[in-house]
Protein backbone atom coordinates (compact mmCIF):
# COMPACT_ATOMS: atom_id res chain seq x y z
CA UNK A 1 0.00 0.00 0.00
CA UNK A 2 1.06 3.56 -0.86
CA UNK A 3 0.85 5.41 1.99
CA UNK A 4 0.10 9.21 1.74
CA UNK A 5 -0.22 10.97 4.85
CA UNK A 6 0.77 10.69 8.30
CA UNK A 7 -1.48 12.38 11.08
CA UNK A 8 -0.38 12.32 15.35
CA UNK A 9 -1.29 13.07 18.28
CA UNK A 10 0.56 15.83 20.11
CA UNK A 11 0.53 15.13 24.08
CA UNK A 12 2.85 12.20 24.34
CA UNK A 13 3.97 11.36 20.97
CA UNK A 14 5.45 14.34 19.69
CA UNK A 15 6.04 16.60 22.44
CA UNK A 16 6.32 16.20 26.29
CA UNK A 17 4.31 18.90 27.41
CA UNK A 18 3.63 17.40 31.04
CA UNK A 19 5.82 19.73 32.91
CA UNK A 20 4.03 23.00 31.42
CA UNK A 21 0.37 21.37 31.73
CA UNK A 22 1.01 20.55 35.77
CA UNK A 23 2.19 24.23 35.92
CA UNK A 24 -1.37 25.43 34.08
CA UNK A 25 -3.38 23.34 35.96
CA UNK A 26 -1.79 24.34 39.62
CA UNK A 27 -2.63 27.69 38.52
CA UNK A 28 -5.97 27.28 37.89
CA UNK A 29 -6.58 25.61 40.71
CA UNK A 30 -4.93 27.84 43.11
CA UNK A 31 -7.17 30.72 41.45
CA UNK A 32 -10.16 29.11 41.88
CA UNK A 33 -9.45 28.06 45.40
CA UNK A 34 -8.88 23.91 45.00
CA UNK A 35 -6.10 21.67 46.10
CA UNK A 36 -2.78 23.02 43.54
CA UNK A 37 -0.19 20.82 44.11
CA UNK A 38 -0.35 18.17 41.52
CA UNK A 39 2.94 16.36 40.03
CA UNK A 40 3.50 15.42 36.90
CA UNK A 41 2.26 12.02 37.78
CA UNK A 42 -0.91 13.35 38.18
CA UNK A 43 -1.03 15.01 35.36
CA UNK A 44 -0.81 12.10 32.76
CA UNK A 45 -3.47 10.56 34.60
CA UNK A 46 -6.05 13.63 34.40
CA UNK A 47 -4.80 14.72 30.54
CA UNK A 48 -5.35 13.00 27.06
CA UNK A 49 -9.03 13.93 26.74
CA UNK A 50 -9.43 17.93 26.37
CA UNK A 51 -9.31 20.13 29.38
CA UNK A 52 -12.90 19.98 30.54
CA UNK A 53 -12.20 16.02 30.90
CA UNK A 54 -8.78 16.58 32.84
CA UNK A 55 -10.27 19.73 35.03
CA UNK A 56 -13.19 16.97 35.58
CA UNK A 57 -10.60 13.99 36.83
CA UNK A 58 -8.68 16.56 39.36
CA UNK A 59 -11.85 17.75 40.82
CA UNK A 60 -12.94 14.04 41.37
CA UNK A 61 -9.71 13.39 42.20
CA UNK A 62 -10.11 16.14 45.53
CA UNK A 63 -13.29 14.81 45.69
CA UNK A 64 -12.70 11.28 47.33
CA UNK A 65 -13.03 9.43 43.77
CA UNK A 66 -10.47 6.79 43.33
CA UNK A 67 -7.61 7.00 40.96
CA UNK A 68 -8.53 4.07 39.59
CA UNK A 69 -11.86 5.18 38.17
CA UNK A 70 -10.88 8.50 36.51
CA UNK A 71 -10.61 6.67 32.89
CA UNK A 72 -14.43 6.56 32.50
CA UNK A 73 -14.72 10.50 32.76
CA UNK A 74 -15.70 11.49 29.35
CA UNK A 75 -16.66 7.95 28.26
CA UNK A 76 -20.13 6.57 27.76
CA UNK A 77 -19.67 4.78 31.11
CA UNK A 78 -19.01 7.81 32.92
CA UNK A 79 -20.04 8.32 36.29
CA UNK A 80 -17.82 10.83 37.73
CA UNK A 81 -18.95 13.55 35.55
CA UNK A 82 -22.55 13.86 37.81
CA UNK A 83 -20.51 13.96 40.61
CA UNK A 84 -18.56 17.18 40.12
CA UNK A 85 -19.89 20.11 39.82
CA UNK A 86 -19.63 21.29 35.91
CA UNK A 87 -20.23 25.11 36.20
CA UNK A 88 -16.75 24.75 38.80
CA UNK A 89 -15.39 23.18 36.06
CA UNK A 90 -16.40 25.35 33.42
CA UNK A 91 -15.07 28.27 36.14
CA UNK A 92 -11.13 26.53 36.02
CA UNK A 93 -11.45 26.26 32.49
CA UNK A 94 -11.42 29.90 31.94
CA UNK A 95 -8.70 30.71 34.09
CA UNK A 96 -6.87 27.82 32.67
CA UNK A 97 -7.28 28.00 28.80
CA UNK A 98 -5.94 31.77 28.46
CA UNK A 99 -2.87 30.69 30.91
CA UNK A 100 -1.83 27.87 29.00
CA UNK A 101 -1.91 29.55 26.18
CA UNK A 102 0.77 32.11 27.35
CA UNK A 103 2.76 29.56 29.17
CA UNK A 104 2.48 26.79 27.00
CA UNK A 105 6.15 26.29 25.62
CA UNK A 106 7.77 27.01 28.91
CA UNK A 107 9.72 23.29 29.28
CA UNK A 108 7.84 21.81 26.29
CA UNK A 109 9.60 20.41 23.72
CA UNK A 110 9.76 17.27 21.41
CA UNK A 111 10.64 14.49 21.86
CA UNK A 112 14.27 12.75 20.71
CA UNK A 113 14.16 11.90 16.97
CA UNK A 114 10.65 13.51 16.46
CA UNK A 115 11.99 16.43 14.28
CA UNK A 116 14.04 14.10 12.17
CA UNK A 117 11.62 11.67 11.85
CA UNK A 118 9.15 14.53 10.51
CA UNK A 119 11.83 15.36 8.18
CA UNK A 120 12.53 11.95 6.86
CA UNK A 121 8.53 11.93 6.44
CA UNK A 122 9.05 15.50 4.70
CA UNK A 123 11.31 14.19 2.08
CA UNK A 124 9.53 11.30 0.94
CA UNK A 125 6.44 13.32 -0.07
CA UNK A 126 4.79 12.31 2.96
CA UNK A 127 1.67 15.19 4.12
CA UNK A 128 2.18 15.45 8.38
CA UNK A 129 -0.57 16.67 10.43
CA UNK A 130 -0.72 16.70 14.25
CA UNK A 131 -4.74 16.60 16.09
CA UNK A 132 -4.93 17.05 19.55
CA UNK A 133 -7.87 17.73 22.13
CA UNK A 134 -5.43 20.29 23.43
CA UNK A 135 -6.67 23.84 22.96
CA UNK A 136 -6.48 24.88 19.08
CA UNK A 137 -4.15 28.14 19.99
CA UNK A 138 -1.99 26.43 21.61
CA UNK A 139 -1.88 23.43 19.29
CA UNK A 140 -1.02 26.08 16.61
CA UNK A 141 1.72 27.57 18.60
CA UNK A 142 3.68 24.97 20.27
CA UNK A 143 3.24 23.62 16.02
CA UNK A 144 4.80 26.86 14.73
CA UNK A 145 7.35 27.70 17.05
CA UNK A 146 8.81 23.64 17.66
CA UNK A 147 7.83 22.00 14.28
CA UNK A 148 8.48 25.08 11.77
CA UNK A 149 7.65 23.56 8.19
CA UNK A 150 6.85 20.12 9.61
CA UNK A 151 3.27 19.69 9.50
CA UNK A 152 1.15 20.72 6.94
CA UNK A 153 -1.91 21.07 9.55
CA UNK A 154 -2.06 21.81 13.17
CA UNK A 155 -5.33 20.89 14.69
CA UNK A 156 -6.67 21.76 18.43
CA UNK A 157 -9.93 21.29 20.38
CA UNK A 158 -12.51 23.76 18.92
CA UNK A 159 -15.97 25.07 19.12
CA UNK A 160 -18.61 22.68 17.03
CA UNK A 161 -16.21 19.53 16.54
CA UNK A 162 -16.34 16.41 18.71
CA UNK A 163 -13.09 15.88 20.45
CA UNK A 164 -11.25 12.83 20.12
CA UNK A 165 -12.06 10.17 20.92
CA UNK A 166 -14.38 10.73 18.32
CA UNK A 167 -13.23 10.65 14.76
CA UNK A 168 -14.29 13.81 13.25
CA UNK A 169 -11.11 16.18 14.08
CA UNK A 170 -9.16 13.64 12.42
CA UNK A 171 -11.67 13.22 9.64
CA UNK A 172 -11.67 17.10 9.04
CA UNK A 173 -7.86 17.04 8.84
CA UNK A 174 -7.85 14.06 6.45
CA UNK A 175 -10.75 16.02 4.53
CA UNK A 176 -7.91 19.23 4.37
CA UNK A 177 -5.12 17.37 3.01
CA UNK A 178 -7.60 15.29 0.39
CA UNK A 179 -6.23 12.29 2.01
CA UNK A 180 -7.56 9.07 1.29
CA UNK A 181 -8.83 6.44 3.74
CA UNK A 182 -7.14 3.78 2.85
CA UNK A 183 -3.50 6.09 2.41
CA UNK A 184 -3.24 6.78 5.93
CA UNK A 185 -0.80 6.20 8.68
CA UNK A 186 -2.62 7.09 12.19
CA UNK A 187 -0.48 7.42 15.19
CA UNK A 188 -2.96 8.02 18.11
CA UNK A 189 -2.82 7.75 21.83
CA UNK A 190 -5.21 5.33 23.44
CA UNK A 191 -6.37 2.34 22.86
CA UNK A 192 -9.90 3.33 22.89
CA UNK A 193 -9.10 6.08 19.82
CA UNK A 194 -7.95 3.30 17.55
CA UNK A 195 -10.77 1.66 18.22
CA UNK A 196 -13.17 4.43 17.21
CA UNK A 197 -10.89 5.40 13.84
CA UNK A 198 -11.00 1.65 13.04
CA UNK A 199 -15.40 2.29 13.29
CA UNK A 200 -14.22 5.52 10.72
CA UNK A 201 -12.51 2.77 8.82
CA UNK A 202 -9.34 4.77 9.25
CA UNK A 203 -5.97 3.01 9.54
CA UNK A 204 -4.91 2.73 12.90
CA UNK A 205 -1.70 1.56 13.62
CA UNK A 206 -0.75 1.96 17.19
CA UNK A 207 3.25 2.73 17.09
CA UNK A 208 4.02 5.06 19.79
CA UNK A 209 1.44 6.19 23.08
CA UNK A 210 0.20 9.27 24.19
CA UNK A 211 0.33 10.78 28.19
CA UNK A 212 -3.25 9.44 28.34
CA UNK A 213 -4.78 7.48 31.18
CA UNK A 214 -3.30 3.22 31.39
CA UNK A 215 -0.95 4.89 28.35
CA UNK A 216 2.29 2.75 27.22
CA UNK A 217 4.09 5.90 26.77
CA UNK A 218 7.35 5.02 29.31
CA UNK A 219 7.87 2.44 27.30
CA UNK A 220 7.40 3.44 23.91
CA UNK A 221 8.41 6.92 24.73
CA UNK A 222 11.88 5.50 25.92
CA UNK A 223 14.88 7.15 24.46
CA UNK A 224 15.99 3.48 24.03
CA UNK A 225 13.68 2.77 21.81
CA UNK A 226 14.33 5.59 19.78
CA UNK A 227 16.09 3.39 16.88
CA UNK A 228 12.57 0.97 16.94
CA UNK A 229 10.43 4.17 16.26
CA UNK A 230 12.70 5.33 13.73
CA UNK A 231 13.15 2.20 11.58
CA UNK A 232 9.77 1.95 11.81
CA UNK A 233 9.19 5.54 9.66
CA UNK A 234 11.90 4.87 7.59
CA UNK A 235 9.77 1.64 6.73
CA UNK A 236 6.42 3.83 6.58
CA UNK A 237 8.34 6.36 4.71
CA UNK A 238 9.54 4.28 1.80
CA UNK A 239 6.55 3.22 1.04
CA UNK A 240 5.62 6.25 -0.11
CA UNK A 241 6.87 5.50 -3.87
CA UNK A 242 4.74 2.02 -3.65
Amino acid sequence: MKYETAIFDMDGTVLDTVDDLTLALNYALQQSGHSHNWNREDTKKFFGSGVIVALTRALAVEGGIDEKDLEQVGTDQDAISPKVNHTEVLRIAEIFKPYYADHCHIKTGPYPGIPLLLRRLKEAGVKTAVVSNKPDPAVRTLSAELFPGLFDLAVGEQEGIKRKPAPDMTLKVMEQLRAKAERRFISAILRLIYRRLATAELIASAWIGGSGVRNSWRRIMHPASFPVRMQFMRQFASRRGR
